[in-house]
């Protein structure tokens, strides 16, 4: 029975050794990085953590066909409106803005396999897009900490509207 299970283990570590290879695919090589800015005050989107992405999508290995991809791959926006990936893959991609509190980024094809714009990603890379949001806010008194601990402001709301926004149902 000992001959058993020794024979066992190390059929296993042969198993094991014979199956591991060496990588031997480059590992991630440059840094992408931007900002989203707000076509209305020019400053950087400030958005609540989590509600905007960056979807990007690779066609450098399509050989030229745009609607040949893996799936989209995603880059998380900071709440100042910025984004930066240093471990990522040279190539070509397809970037846009996406479901963040803005208006759709590109108006003519959505949410399409081809939607965004191409971009070559090597070395350091920064791409800045510029959006429309929903909504604007600003200060018309700046806000005021009062001795009970409670904070006095006004702020004024200003919806906007994308003029080339078609109905859509």
């Amino acid at each position: 029975m000992k001959k058993l299970e020794n024979f066992m283990i190390l059929l296993l570590f042969a198993i094991l050794a014979v199956a591991c290879e060496m990588d031997n695919y480059d590992g991630p090589d440059a840094i992408i990085q931007g900002v989203i800015y707000d076509s209305e005050t020019k400053a950087p989107l400030q958005v609540e953590h989590g509600s905007g992405i960056i979807r990007l999508r690779e066609i450098s290995w399509a050989k030229g066909d745009t609607l040949a991809y893996v799936g989209s791959q995603r880059l998380n926006v900071m709440q100042d409106g910025t984004y930066k990936n240093t471990k990522w893959f040279s190539g070509e991609y397809l970037m846009m803005p996406h479901n963040g509190p803005f208006y759709p980024y590109d108006d003519e094809k959505l949410d399409g396999d081809d939607a965004g714009e191409l971009v070559t990603i090597k070395g350091t890379t920064t791409k800045d897009f510029t959006v429309t949001p929903f909504l604007s806010l600003t200060w018309v008194v700046e806000p005021v900490l009062l001795p009970d601990n409670r904070i006095r402001c006004v702020i004024r709301f200003k919806g906007i509207r994308k003029q080339d926004m078609k109905c859509r149902m």
